[in-house]
């Protein structure tokens, strides 16, 4: 049982470090295609 804890607990301490620069960048990119994408633009036209 104390294997089980101690398990728990490293990785844990290891998702609490992870800043998700990875997923930060992955997420940017993805939506830079999305923003930049000028056939989408007639969308703008109901934010008026």
């Amino acid at each position: 049982m104390d294997n089980l804890v101690s398990a728990y607990k490293a990785c844990a301490e290891k998702v609490m470090k992870d800043d998700m620069r990875d997923i930060l960048k992955l997420s940017e990119e993805s939506l830079k295609k999305v923003w930049n994408n000028k056939k989408d633009d007639i969308w703008n036209m109901y934010k008026k």
